[in-house]
C-alpha cells in the first residue's frame, strides 16, 4: 500500500464526520431537505430529539476502506426510510403518553388500530452522494501535492504545466 493512502484516508474521514455531522444542524443531507415531521416535536428538530443519533455515527478506516456505521436500532429506518407495524404494546405507550401530555399527535397514534403501519419517511444520515465523492477526491490531491511539493517534483511539474 502507498504511504500516501493511510493519510488521505483519515482526511477524507476527518472531512465527511464533519459534514455528515453538519446535516443535523442543517436539517437535511447536504443540500437535500429532510422532509418535514408530521407532528411537530416540542423537544427538538428532525432527527434530534436527543441527540443520540448525531452521536452514535461512528466511521472506521480498515486497509484501504472507510466504513461508516451507527449502532442505533432505529437508524437504519430513518437512512432507508421504511414502515413499523403498530403492536397493542406500542398502543399501551401512545395512550400513557397522551395521558402525561394531552397532545394530539399521541392520541392519533394510539387511535391506530393494531397492525396498522407507520411510515418513517426517508432522510439520508450518512449514504454515498455526488458530493461526498466531491468531498472524498479534493483531499487525495492536496495530499499527492503536498508528498510532491517535498520531493521537488510538484515545483518541476507546475513549470512545466505553465509552458503548455
Amino acid at each position: 500500500m502507498h504511504p500516501l493512502i493511510p493519510r488521505i484516508l483519515k482526511d477524507i474521514k476527518v472531512e465527511l464526520t464533519d459534514e455528515f455531522d453538519r446535516n443535523f444542524e442543517r436539517k437535511a443531507f447536504f443540500n437535500e431537505r429532510w422532509p418535514a415531521r408530521r407532528f411537530p416535536n416540542t423537544k427538538g428538530s428532525t432527527l434530534m430529539v436527543t441527540g443520540n443519533l448525531r452521536a452514535s455515527i461512528r466511521s472506521e478506516i480498515s486497509g484501504n476502506r472507510l466504513r461508516y456505521t451507527c449502532n442505533l436500532p432505529y437508524a437504519a429506518l430513518h437512512n432507508n426510510g421504511g414502515r413499523i407495524v403498530v403492536s397493542a404494546k406500542m398502543k399501551k405507550f401512545f395512550w400513557a403518553q397522551y395521558s402525561k401530555s394531552k397532545q394530539s399527535q399521541w392520541k392519533a397514534m394510539a387511535l391506530k388500530r393494531v397492525g396498522s403501519q407507520i411510515v418513517i419517511l426517508h432522510r439520508q444520515l450518512c449514504p454515498r452522494q455526488p458530493r461526498t465523492a466531491a468531498r472524498s477526491r479534493w483531499s487525495p490531491r492536496r495530499n499527492w501535492r503536498d508528498f510532491h511539493k517535498g520531493c521537488g517534483v510538484y515545483k518541476r511539474n507546475q513549470r512545466e504545466r505553465r509552458r503548455d
